[in-house]
């Protein structure tokens, strides 16, 4: 599984490239996606309601249940 957090600093609209791993000789792909940042005048900050406490190394306890991966299969290039 993979999970990332994004923190913009500027706004806009931004693409992520795909992710990239290998396992037995097979390529694996995460899905590009964009994300459009918006003004934020009120400075409001919101964590995941899953979690307890973000900050602190949490605790298989307390970690959420995870959702399953999305991968594509990348053809190799022969």
């Amino acid at each position: 599984s993979y999970s990332y957090s994004l923190y913009p600093e500027e706004i806009g609209s931004y693409f992520i490239e795909p992710a990239y791993f290998t396992s037995a000789d097979t390529v694996y792909e995460t899905p590009p996606f964009s994300i459009l940042v918006l003004p934020n005048p009120e400075g409001i900050k919101s964590r995941s309601r899953k979690y307890k406490k973000v900050d602190e190394q949490m605790t298989r306890k307390e970690m959420p249940k995870k959702e399953e991966p999305i991968f594509r299969k990348k053809k190799k290039k022969i």
